[in-house]
């Protein structure tokens, strides 16, 4: 009885430090290769998710700005943004679409559309520089069309509602350029047109964007989407709010 007691004390015995050092080592190894496809699947899923978000931005905003071109009917005019120092940003462009409301003789006035781009706080750092974010913002203001067209309207007198709608974030750069019937390019800010000195610049014919979002070092660019002004007697203008 006493040798039978023994034999069983023996078989009950538990895990050697071997073996339980070797079943730790496989459990590491094991959630560590768990870990890693974790890790790789997270990634891929931020990465498309950032991916999808930017596309979605990038489209609604280029259709949104196209139908606001095509439907200008009095003057365009783009130049470029300033920062939050109020220098020029050669890297954002401000766009002013015009058109005509439905008053007439005295009483008509010419609606400025506003895609403005506006410095936001936040970075991201590209080729070693630190570079800021920008905001296109749109508002509506008017002036009086006699005014418009002498050139003599005062900053006071063009009103709005004074409240700006945010349409498109996340924006690295942006550009609008201007054509005329003839392929030939306004100089932004100036239009005088590119080319030699004196060269004709005709009607504004089209507007053409190029447009870069960034989000999470995942950069999308929307470049060479051209859109047609509906109507043919745009002109160009100087004159903005």
């Amino acid at each position: 009885m006493m040798s039978s007691r023994n034999d069983q004390k023996l078989n009950n015995k538990g895990f050697t430090l071997i073996e339980l050092l070797v079943s730790i080592a496989i459990m590491v190894i094991v959630a560590g290769a768990i870990g890693i496809m974790l890790s790789g699947s997270l990634s891929n899923y931020d990465y498309n998710q950032t991916t999808v978000g930017l596309q979605i931005e990038s489209q609604q905003y280029t259709q949104r700005i196209g139908n606001a071109i095509q439907t200008t009917g009095y003057a365009v005019y783009t130049c470029p943004a300033t920062d939050s120092s109020g220098r020029a940003n050669p890297d954002v462009d401000d766009l002013y679409l015009y058109t005509l409301d439905g008053g007439s003789g005295a009483s008509q006035n010419v609606v400025c559309e506003i895609y403005k781009a506006v410095e936001t706080s936040a970075t991201y750092t590209e080729g070693g520089a630190t570079k800021h974010y920008y905001t296109i913002n749109h508002e509506t203001k008017q002036v009086v069309r006699s005014k418009f067209d002498s050139g003599a309207a005062s900053a006071s007198e063009w009103t709005g509602t004074g409240e700006s709608e945010p349409l498109a974030g996340g924006i690295a750069s942006i550009h609008y350029t201007v054509y005329d019937t003839n392929g030939k390019m306004y100089t932004s800010g100036s239009f005088t047109g590119s080319g030699s000195a004196g060269s004709t610049v005709y009607a504004p014919k089209k507007v053409k964007v190029d447009v870069h979002f960034k989000s999470k070092n995942r950069k999308l660019t929307f470049e060479d989407a051209s859109f047609f002004f509906r109507n043919s007697t745009v002109k160009g203008t100087t004159q903005h709010p």
